[in-house]
């Protein structure tokens, strides 16, 4: 992964930072959450669990320092740096500090924190501006398809409200968990539920 200091011009010296996949994969499993191991198996049989992708080192890198990313053409992200932001843009989609969670549709969230997605993206990674719709997109989907899961890992219509408001997900702000419950056990929610499944 290349970073370069943010005094620096493009063209100056870069330095990598080791990124390390075991090492990696040893910070995803220490942060690991229940529900959230994924089982990778190889060609042989062999099987090995991973957790969720937390990306540490990203969130950790020293102020003045950012991964240089480059687009395509098409103003998609290319390159190791350019998967590295697309996961870091799962990771903010899975902090409800930076994205609420409980907001049920993703073009009122895109407008209101926009801002403060490209802020976090531009704090750790120099990309071309021409790529911030993809990211935008990108996070959409990511925020999505997260709230997806917490409902089918964390979610319970067969309980009831009180039990399932006490069972808070883990890093999620109990707030937000419960007006994600309201409205999954609302008529409007269940409608929309139905309508997606088809």
């Amino acid at each position: 992964m290349m970073l370069r200091p943010q005094s620096e011009s493009p063209f100056e010296t870069q330095h990598q930072i080791n990124m390390n996949q075991e090492e990696d994969e040893k910070e995803d499993k220490d942060d690991n959450e229940e529900g959230e191991t994924v089982i990778v198996t190889d060609k042989s049989g062999k099987k090995r669990t991973r957790g969720k992708t937390t990306l540490v080192k990203i969130w950790n890198l020293p102020e003045g320092e950012w991964v240089v990313v480059k687009c395509n053409d098409q103003n998609q992200l290319i390159g190791v740096e350019g998967g590295l932001l697309g996961q870091f843009l799962g990771t903010i989609a899975r902090k409800g500090d930076i994205i609420p969670l409980h907001q049920d549709d993703w073009r009122h969230v895109k407008n209101k924190y926009k801002p403060n997605i490209l802020e976090q993206v531009k704090s750790k990674f120099q990309n071309p501006p021409r790529c911030q719709k993809w990211m935008l997109q990108s996070a959409g989907k990511k925020w999505k398809d997260y709230k997806c899961n917490l409902k089918a890992l964390y979610f319970d219509e067969n309980k009831e409200l009180d039990e399932q408001l006490g069972s808070v997900p883990p890093n999620v702000d109990a707030d937000q968990w419960a007006t994600l419950v309201s409205y999954w056990r609302s008529d409007l929610g269940k409608v929309w539920a139905l309508n997606t499944e088809l």
